[in-house]
């Protein structure tokens, strides 16, 4: 916690070293981190899709994948399930007309 009550969120790295950090307010928040790469001498498309519930009061939260992708069109899918599950439980939603 931050001397005005916010949350310094970590996403791991090795050895316990944080990879980056972003400070929080008491808003509910997630994190989703899209990692994508080429296997195969860039023949094969790869995506993970991993969140982690940024929220306060969540210690101790794990990182968890929500998807797996092996094409571009996949993880653009993957991000807009993910953000509509997440504003799904929200009631004051900026897109209220679809």
């Amino acid at each position: 916690m931050t001397a005005r009550g916010q949350r310094v969120v970590c996403w791991g790295g090795p050895h316990g070293r944080p990879r980056w950090a972003v400070t929080l307010d008491g808003d509910r928040s997630a994190a989703l981190f899209v990692r994508v790469w080429l296997e195969d001498g860039a023949q094969s498309f790869r995506g993970r899709l991993t969140t982690m519930d940024t929220s306060p009061g969540q210690r101790g939260a794990q990182e968890t994948t929500v998807a797996l992708a092996s094409s571009p069109g996949d993880v653009v899918d993957a991000v807009r399930a993910w953000l509509d599950g997440f504003l799904g439980d929200a009631t004051d939603s900026i897109d209220s007309d679809e």
